[in-house]
């Protein structure tokens, strides 16, 4: 039974993934009066496929075969020589023979012989990339699969004369040949399959030579023979658990010219070289360690070292650690070991445990060494010296407002009305720096943890538990010591004065953003009368200190109007938000699995935090940059990638949204006039977010110093030309660094040592941030798929609607306007009579666009075949329900349990419409748009 799973309405936190992308589903977007060039890319041919022998060395022959059995290929080969070694390969619906044979020109002329005439059951016949397929026999000469890294010295040159360039390597987890490393100006360098790659992985900080690029990147089929190897054995599958910020771009070919290049040297392994996966015992040679994420390589373990190890498990079921050790230029794959077992694949415990394995998330128990500098006399007094340093706060009424769950809190407000009618307004930050002081061992773990990691059903915590939830929170009715940013301010949002500080505050209640919503929905409520109030069913927390729920209630409504006011100007201003679906869940108490899931509001309560938080980082970085300049440690948000986003707009113009995109204000301010002001105007405009979403980069902390363009410190969202990080100490490192630089530029000279760190010192530490942000926003992405993939396959199937976001000529994206998530809707799937490409024109514009045409059997569809991807014609297919999928179509999707059974994947369809009501209901609504 189909199942539409019902959502309910509060508010908890989530994100949305994003489909893999195939190359081979180019979008079709081009109009009629335009050139098609861009969906007809030349065939620039390689070695292999030319009409030449490569070269005197080659001895390889491949023959492409129907299957395995097709031909018996040996009584075609004997005739022509000896036959040195064979390797079969299997790639999709294709068996790839490659046979060495023992010299170059017995080898040619079998190629010679076949490559025209060929044998019945045989495809194709190439000459192989590789010379041979094993290492001569000469020990001295092995066949180098990679080229060997240069020097050190010949880097220097390299870079010197701009040929070399240095940079991180990411690595796209959908499509996983693909990997980039930006230049200087943020544009990206392509490095094409395993041997460009050279070894190197992602995070790792490598050096990069240009190159002429003559490989057609537009074919589905990998550009390299190694890589057609490493496919054989499914080494980096496409699967829909893979993130990455940068990796969500429009599928299909680089529209754009781009620069490529090959890895020529690791100047630094950030990466672990540490995954998770499963064992697989071939039938001959080495266990071979297959990891579960994208990107990270087949490892070859040693028989005899893992026989104890996996001796009493059923090694199908049961998830592995393994590391490299050494990865030899001649050898495809690097040699490790096997690390630990983690537990039995597709349990929650497990799952988690390898999503945090794979993105370097340390999750192990702090140490004693660490736990030591943690303070010793329970319970910890704040120290009489300390309070003479200070400015008091206890007796004001300050109270936070965070998440329901939330057990570290970082900060709390106060708001006071001056005799003036202006408002002074207190943002106070737990002031970790106090407790975690320089080249501890607790700061020592802290800066390279970096930042909490948020799972699903649990915390990673970048600190202690006596620190993040005791001594550093905010908790209402104890004193705790805070950092304090304090204005003078109008209820207009103009700043007359400004005050920071360290101080000692106590907080008189912990609110939810519920508590705070409901003052500002009702505002005149007198909330300190006996008994219950009517219709409310809020329960208010107890309040300490002698302050009246009334008297809180009327100090939210001050900061909320405040507030309001700073969010419209920022708006006004250009500051662009994309915002999206975001899902929590409801867990089984026992089993811990998901039973349930509801969509995040977020309320005008978040807002108001939202605001005062913004304006304490602006005011903080523009005090800290003003007197330390080199050391400020800030944070940017570059311009989206020019590329990408050209792509996106041309998209969307196309289809006749006219998205102008030379600046965030202008962005913003495009798409919500695209999305129309009809009944879908909410459902377009989250498909027009998430295609906005795709071309932006990850804000990005650096130290002012290793920066030469102040340009380049430009915060492209927020619009602001300064920006840091000072309200979550307790959770991220990044806001340590910042208390400690704002209490030097204060006075404090016990954190002189500052001062003395180099700016390339500080800017590595900023560069490790940026990593940890980025492993933890995926590994947090990765967690919301598994729980969303657990209530799939536990409930499904689920049914909702969905919009259509990009149309190929084979399949069509699609975002689920329920849960967010987006998937891809592969036609040949589906149980159609046939399919097409046609061609429409749009209501009102002079434009000729392509849509897909969908031919659906009448009667009952239950047991009836998928079309497959050679579709009967469909003009002689017979009678049915037709239907069109244009972009930002509505239509009814299903989801359900994919096959083979997988806890990080999940299926999707769309339903077949009644009476075409779907496709009339589509149609009329996209037409009113024009």
């Amino acid at each position: 039974m189909i199942r539409r799973f019902s959502i309910l309405t509060t508010q908890k936190t989530m994100s949305s993934k994003t489909p893999s992308a195939k190359s081979k589903n180019v979008p079709q977007r081009n109009h009629r009066n335009k050139s098609s060039s861009s969906n007809s890319p030349s065939n620039n041919s390689t070695k292999n496929s030319l009409n030449i022998w490569p070269s005197d060395e080659h001895r390889v022959v491949t023959f492409f075969c129907k299957n395995k059995n097709a031909i018996n290929l040996d009584q075609h080969i004997a005739p022509f020589g000896t036959v040195k070694q064979v390797r079969f390969l299997t790639r999709k619906n294709v068996v790839l023979n490659r046979i060495e044979m023992s010299t170059s020109a017995e080898a040619k002329s079998l190629w010679e012989r076949y490559r025209t005439n060929l044998l019945d059951g045989v495809l194709e016949v190439k000459a192989d990339t590789y010379h041979t397929l094993s290492p001569n026999n000469n020990k001295e000469s092995p066949r180098k699969v990679y080229e060997e890294h240069w020097s050190a010295e010949d880097i220097a040159k390299g870079v010197e004369s701009g040929d070399v360039l240095t940079g991180r390597l990411r690595i796209n987890p959908k499509m996983f040949k693909y990997a980039f490393v930006s230049n200087k100006v943020g544009k990206d360098i392509v490095i094409v399959d395993l041997e460009g790659r050279n070894r190197a992985l992602a995070g790792d900080v490598v050096a990069v030579k240009l190159v002429d690029q003559s490989q057609n990147l537009d074919s589905p089929e990998p550009v390299s023979e190694l890589c057609n190897e490493v496919e054989s054995l499914n080494v980096a599958p496409n699967n829909d658990s893979g993130s990455s910020e940068n990796a969500n771009s429009p599928p299909g070919s680089f529209k754009q010219p781009r620069s490529f290049g090959k890895v020529v040297g690791i100047l630094e392994s950030n990466h672990s070289r540490l995954a998770s996966g499963k064992i697989e015992i071939p039938k001959r040679g080495n266990p071979l360690f297959k990891p579960v994420t994208s990107g990270f390589p087949y490892v070859s373990l040693n028989q005899k070292d893992i026989d104890e190890k996996i001796s009493k498990y059923d090694i199908s079921k049961v998830l592995f650690t393994a590391k490299i050790k050494s990865w030899e230029s001649d050898h495809i794959f690097p040699k490790g070991e096997l690390v630990d077992c983690i537990g039995e694949a597709g349990e929650v415990a497990t799952e988690t445990t390898s999503i945090l394995i794979d993105h370097d998330v340390d999750f192990q128990d702090f140490s004693p060494s660490v736990t030591d500098c943690l303070p010793k006399d329970l319970p910890w007094m704040i120290p009489q010296e300390e309070r003479s340093k200070r400015r008091d706060f206890t007796k004001e009424c300050i109270f936070s407002i965070d998440p329901s769950t939330a057990r570290d809190l970082d900060d709390a407000l106060h708001c006071r009305k001056l005799e003036s009618g202006h408002f002074e307004v207190g943002v106070h930050i737990a002031d970790v720096s106090y407790f975690v002081k320089p080249k501890t061992e607790l700061d020592k773990v802290a800066s390279s943890r970096c930042t909490t990691v948020y799972m699903v059903e649990k915390a990673i915590p970048m600190l202690p538990s006596m620190l993040c939830e005791d001594l550093c929170s905010l908790n209402p009715g104890v004193q705790r010591l805070a950092f304090s940013v304090v204005w003078t301010i109008d209820k207009k949002g103009k700043i007359y004065s400004q005050w920071f500080g360290r101080s000692i505050i106590r907080s008189c209640v912990k609110f939810s953003y519920d508590h705070a919503q409901s003052f500002i929905d009702n505002p005149d409520l007198d909330l300190d009368k006996p008994g219950d109030v009517e219709g409310d069913d809020v329960r208010y927390p107890p309040i300490t200190g002698g302050f009246s729920l009334n008297l809180i209630k009327s100090k939210v409504l001050q900061l909320h109007e405040i507030a309001q006011n700073l969010r419209r100007q920022r708006i006004d201003s250009g500051a662009l938000k994309l915002d999206q679906v975001r899902l929590a869940y409801t867990l089984d108490a026992e089993s811990g699995m998901p039973n349930g899931c509801y969509k995040y509001v977020y309320k005008q309560s978040n807002e108001l935090i939202e605001e005062f938080m913004l304006l304490a980082n602006i005011s903080v970085a523009h005090k800290i940059y003003k007197h330390l300049k080199e050391q400020a440690f800030l944070r940017c948000h570059p311009e989206p990638k020019q590329n990408m986003m050209e792509d996106v707009v041309s998209h969307c113009n196309e289809i006749g949204f006219q998205i102008d995109a030379s600046s965030s204000q202008s962005l913003a301010r495009s798409l919500n006039i695209a999305a129309g002001e009809d009944e879908l105007a909410d459902c377009r405009k989250q498909a027009l977010f998430m295609l906005a979403i795709k071309p932006q980069q990850l804000a990005q902390y650096f130290c002012a110093g290793a920066v030469e363009d102040e340009e380049l410190y430009r915060h492209y969202a927020l619009n602001v030309p300064l920006y840091t990080h000072f309200t979550s100490p307790i959770r991220r490192y990044a806001d340590v660094i910042v208390h400690r630089q704002l209490a030097y530029v204060l006075g404090d000279k016990s954190e002189s040592n500052l001062m003395e760190t180099d700016a390339s010192v500080l800017h590595k530490q900023a560069q490790l941030c940026n990593d940890k942000k980025m492993n933890s926003k995926s590994a947090q992405e990765q967690s919301i798929n598994l729980f969303f993939t657990l209530m799939v396959n536990n409930f499904g199937p689920l049914e909702c609607r969905g919009m259509v976001m990009y149309v190929y000529d084979h399949s069509f994206d699609v975002i689920s306007i329920e849960y967010g998530v987006v998937k891809r809707v592969y036609l040949e799937e589906l149980p159609l009579l046939s399919f097409k490409t046609d061609e429409t024109k749009r209501t009102g514009k002079d434009l000729q666009v392509n849509v897909l045409k969908l031919k659906w059997p009448t009667g009952d569809l239950e047991g009836r075949n998928k079309v497959g991807k050679q579709p009967p014609n469909y003009e002689q297919c017979g009678e049915g329900v037709e239907q069109t999928i244009d972009v930002f179509d509505i239509v009814d999707l299903v989801l359900f349990k994919s096959s083979p059974h997988s806890v990080r994947k999940f299926s999707v369809s769309i339903k077949r419409p009644d009476e075409n009501a779907v496709t009339e209901q589509s149609t009329t609504a996209r037409n009113s748009m024009f």
